[in-house]
């Protein structure tokens, strides 16, 4: 038996529903004595995109939960038919919001920690896929330490279009994640899983971010003579640092490819 256990997948791909290796979880025809066990799994699909493909005998599990495409696998226990509640699917932070029906659904499998490393389960169960709720009294505040340039890690005054990096702790996931050009609305996203920066009270376009380092791009609307830099992580806001800035200096811009 194959475990698969505590997977978010989120738009999977190939919409051929009768084709060969398409959906969140596949099967292959291979060793027909091994089957697959689900459990504790997210798949929230777009439309046209199988969650499971494989033959229904050897796929088994319980405590999944299915959104964007009907209802789960008829063959598996405890499906829940919902919408997770990501924070923002968009800008592919598939964490659980308050009041998602993935929180505390789970089977208990002795998995201590999620993703990040938040310890499982935070309730009375653990949560469906890969991320747990944190449940507790209180919640890491990202501390900046240093700000430099991007490229030579010196540090300076902001310009509009500057790339810098902030370091610091607790500014991001524990895992570095990076972002990517949104073709749809043409620009680059202002936060990576939970980590946003704002300079002078606008949204920075973040390229990276880790819970030691984040890569952001100075707004090209920076005015004044000094740049207050705040990092706010899964909705905790930590301490602002004020720099000087030379809005001045020529923008630099990044066109995409």
């Amino acid at each position: 038996m194959v475990e698969i256990y505590h997977n978010t997948c989120y738009d999977f791909g190939a919409v051929d529903l009768g084709g060969p290796d398409t959906g969140a979880f596949v099967r292959g025809p291979g060793s027909p004595r091994i089957t697959m066990n689900l459990r504790n799994n997210i798949a929230y699909g777009l439309p046209g995109q199988s969650y499971v493909f494989g033959p229904p005998a050897l796929i088994q599990g319980s405590n999944n939960l299915w959104f964007g495409n009907g209802a789960g696998p008829s063959g598996l226990a405890g499906n829940i038919n919902a919408d997770p509640r990501f924070i923002s699917p968009a800008q592919f932070n598939l964490k659980l919001r308050s009041g998602s029906p993935a929180i505390d659904a789970g089977a208990t499998l002795n998995l201590g920690t999620d993703f990040d490393g938040v310890t499982r389960p935070q309730g009375r169960a653990p949560d469906v896929g890969a991320f747990e709720l944190y449940q507790g009294s209180f919640a890491l505040t990202p501390k900046i330490t240093r700000i430099a340039d991007a490229f030579s890690f010196e540090t300076g005054a902001m310009a509009p279009g500057k790339l810098i990096s902030i370091f610091g702790t607790d500014l991001g996931p524990a895992q570095g994640v990076t972002t990517s050009y949104d073709l749809v609305l043409n620009r680059l996203p202002t936060s990576a899983q939970g980590a946003s920066v704002t300079i002078n009270g606008r949204g920075s376009p973040v390229l990276y971010a880790r819970a030691d380092q984040i890569n952001a791009q100075v707004p090209y609307e920076l005015t004044g003579s000094e740049a207050t830099i705040v990092v706010a992580y899964n909705g905790v806001t930590g301490s602002s640092v004020r720099v000087p800035a030379d809005a001045r200096r020529t923008p630099l811009r990044l066109e995409k490819m």
